[in-house]
């Protein structure tokens, strides 16, 4: 990865706290699809959090990421929104190798309702698809974002455009499963994140799969990963037209005048072809 972020590449360098390790032994009873390490970084980032502030988390399944971000919200007067289906589990590719029978839904809301009781009014439960959240937030609303939905390409870059949409700028945009096995987290977060010119403080947390990424201009942001969506679909011309449309309200940068190059050479193409 480009441009690593010292700071937060190397944030479990230093030896937890006698509060890191009530949050850890309480993760530790948890049938969690993130490891220790991982809910060491989440409470970490949480607590770089202004105090006051708002911190959503995109994917909750059992409350194993939510525990961890909890801590960090009592001890920082943070309001914790979670945002996740909690239904269908045994329809999702990313549960096909899972024990069946540990996927009762309401049995996991069960769980992660349990998980997550200390946390009480600092947190609110929304269940349902991420994007027919948006009109409740408005944009400008999180000073931290976790992504941690489904796993498929285009989920994971529909869940980045959401919490671009949402996030304060300066906010930090992280998420889950950046390794060998998540390739199109990967592939999601290198297209939309990594590639970007503009985010300059970027990286993944060493010892975990967690990425992050400190977004100073969400609307910029948010008109390159709605282009780059377009093509990966290869709606070349629709990617075009929105990238034209949307320029005028964000700075001009290269970047733009490269991405558009670009689509006009396939556009080019695609009218060759077609002749």
């Amino acid at each position: 990865m480009s441009k690593l972020d010292d700071r937060h590449k190397g944030l479990l360098d230093s030896e937890s706290t006698p509060e890191e390790l009530r949050m850890l032994e309480q993760f530790s009873g948890i049938d969690s699809l993130v490891i220790a390490d991982e809910a060491l970084a989440l409470y970490r980032l949480a607590m770089q959090q202004p105090s006051g502030s708002k911190v959503l988390e995109i994917g909750s399944y059992r409350g194993g990421s939510t525990v961890a971000i909890g801590h960090a919200a009592i001890r920082r007067d943070l309001r914790l929104f979670c945002i996740d289906k909690w239904a269908a589990y045994r329809d999702q590719s990313d549960f096909a190798n899972f024990d069946r029978k540990h996927l009762d839904d309401m049995r996991i809301v069960g769980e992660f309702i349990r998980n997550t009781d200390f946390i009480k009014e600092r947190l609110c439960m929304l269940r349902g698809e991420t994007a027919s959240f948006f009109g409740i937030f408005g944009s400008g609303i999180f000073s931290m974002v976790f992504v941690d939905g489904a796993h498929d390409y285009f989920s994971v870059v529909d869940d980045i455009i959401f919490s671009l949409k949402v996030i304060k700028p300066g906010g930090m945009l992280c998420g889950h499963d950046y390794h060998s096995a998540g390739l199109d987290v990967k592939k999601a977060v290198h297209d939309v994140i990594i590639n970007s010119d503009t985010i300059t403080v970027k990286g993944l947390v060493a010892k975990t799969s967690i990425w992050y990424a400190v977004v100073d201009d969400p609307p910029y942001e948010l008109l390159l990963a709605e282009t780059i969506r377009l093509m990966a679909n290869r709606d070349f011309r629709g990617a075009y037209s929105h990238l034209c449309e949307g320029s005028g309200g964000v700075r001009k940068t290269e970047e733009i005048e490269r991405l558009k190059r670009g689509l006009e050479q396939e556009l080019s193409n695609c009218n060759q072809q077609g002749n």
